[in-house]
């Protein structure tokens, strides 16, 4: 089945059809993004910042590039031991704190799905779709390169106990990969998001991990404190209206 025809039948399977009509109007070139964030976090002073899904850190080093002032912390959280050890040979940003850990629902040990890849390229991305989250099959129809099939036992923190221990009273910008996993984040921090201005989370259109949440379901469950400042084709940025004004973006 052509592509086009296998994701309108999954759309129409799923349901969420005039979301994703929605969202294909509405939405900003992925080519955006990197402006857009620059124009967000050069509004911030010394903010703090959690970055959850670190991958190899090319993002942290981005993501810091774009503060004017600095910021007065910075955790960046990684709990794949390949991405781990891409990260070391990096390096991160000065003062930026690297957390091997996931950040899910509650404290504890939990299995983690190490994504790989079918073929050695240039470019080494095993463990870009590792997740907290079981994938599902179709993952791999539309990620023919990815594969899965080792897991490993990794470290779980709540955003609420981890902020609690750290003394971290707020939280001024979140940026989550979390592949699928982003209700585990939002139902292990729920009192931490009452205090976080700003949140860029993956937004997929289709289901491709066990319990993932689309757009809408998304939404729901935050509630309307937050609003969507801009969308991209599987990327969101979210403000908290209680915290703040809209994001200016031009």
């Amino acid at each position: 089945m052509p592509h086009f025809w296998r994701r309108l039948a999954l759309t129409l399977k799923e349901g969420y059809l005039f979301d994703r009509l929605r969202a294909r109007l509405t939405r900003r070139p992925a080519e955006d993004m990197d402006s857009v964030l620059a124009q967000v976090l050069g509004q911030m002073q010394a903010p703090v910042v959690f970055e959850c899904g670190v991958f190899n850190g090319e993002i942290t080093h981005k993501l810091c590039s774009y503060l004017p002032s600095g910021f007065s912390a910075y955790y960046a959280w990684e709990p794949d031991p390949r991405s781990v050890e891409r990260i070391g040979k990096r390096g991160l940003p000065e003062g930026v704190q690297l957390i091997e850990a996931a950040v899910g629902a509650k404290d504890g040990k939990a299995s983690f799905h190490l994504s790989g890849q079918t073929a050695a390229t240039a470019d080494d991305v095993s463990g870009v779709g590792s997740s907290l989250r079981k994938p599902m099959e179709k993952n791999e129809t539309f990620y023919p390169w990815m594969t899965f099939g080792e897991q490993v036992e990794v470290q779980v923190f709540s955003l609420d106990s981890f902020c609690r221990r750290q003394g971290v009273d707020h939280i001024d910008f979140i940026w989550a990969d979390v592949q699928g996993a982003e209700r585990d984040l939002i139902q292990g921090g729920r009192e931490t998001l009452k205090k976080t201005k700003v949140m860029f989370l993956e937004q997929e259109g289709y289901r491709l991990y066990e319990g993932q949440w689309l757009f809408p379901e998304l939404m729901k469950d935050l509630g309307p404190d937050w609003r969507l400042a801009c969308r991209f084709p599987s990327d969101v940025l979210l403000y908290n209206r209680k915290l703040i004004e809209p994001p200016q973006i031009t």
